[in-house]
């Protein structure tokens, strides 16, 4: 019953807004691992497979309101940034969402935090911004900086409340009591100058889900019903921005 009810609520709310073109990049892929951890068993669990699970199954949640999902790869590939957000121009997608894992030195460190691009410097998380943008050379990474500014200015804003609104469906009161999401640590929204999100020209966020360096994270992700749930609060989080931002996206599409 509570199913039925869930997708008549979701039918109503994309009759009421807009079928929207949502492209999901599950980061890494092929000789591209990753984050990587090894289990008591001597297995070795690593990022490049997690987030493509990760990712089908936000694209499942996604399906419930009707809107139009793509994978930057749907198999085990190596895909270049710049082809990554190339594939973003080619579906004329209205918004792009970068799924990573988290890891550190720091054992202790754990917990889900939200990106969005920002050419302003942050000391905290320039190690991070390595690692994700470690495909590019130094030439690659010398972006004119007056063009970047001019689409971080165009992008930013819609990018920062994407990112409120996943971040909101996350962190509600009732995950916090109960559920696999339960003890789930929230770092916050962050800016950072993540050059796949700023090459996708439009409304981005990135997506460092939890820590594979923690313990208890680890068995987190490795639930399927801590996979389910998430991904049930980022569409919903996607999908409640979309119908905030109906007008603009029509107009951004008729141009």
């Amino acid at each position: 019953m509570k199913i039925i009810i869930f997708y008549l609520f979701s039918l109503l709310l994309t009759i009421e807004g807009r079928a929207a073109i949502i492209l999901l990049d599950p980061g890494h892929g092929g000789e591209d691992v990753g984050a990587t951890n090894k289990m008591k068993d001597g297995s070795l669990l690593r990022e490049k497979d997690l987030v493509l699970e990760l990712a089908k199954e936000i694209k499942h949640q996604l399906s419930f309101y009707q809107h139009q999902v793509y994978l930057t790869r749907n198999r085990d590939e190596f895909i270049k940034l710049d082809e990554r957000a190339l594939m973003a121009d080619k579906l004329n997608a209205d918004i792009y969402i970068s799924i990573h894992l988290n890891s550190s030195p720091k054992k202790s460190s754990r917990g889900h935090e939200i990106y969005y691009a920002n050419s302003q410097s942050n000391k905290a998380i320039s190690h991070l911004e390595s690692l994700e943008n470690m495909q590019f050379g130094e030439h690659d990474k010398e972006i004119d900086m007056v063009i970047a500014d001019i689409i971080l200015q165009k992008t930013a804003p819609y990018s920062k409340r994407l990112a409120a609104f996943v971040d909101a469906e996350l962190n509600l009161k009732e995950n916090k009591k109960r559920g696999p999401l339960k003890g789930l640590l929230n770092r916050g929204i962050k800016s950072a100058l993540f050059y796949v999100l700023l090459l996708s020209k439009r409304p981005a966020i990135l997506l460092e889900v939890a820590f594979l360096s923690n313990k208890n994270d680890q068995k987190k992700i490795l639930q399927k019903s801590f996979q389910k749930e998430y991904a049930q609060k980022v569409a919903s989080g996607i999908h409640k921005y979309l119908l905030s931002e109906e007008e603009s996206l029509i107009a951004s599409r008729q141009k």
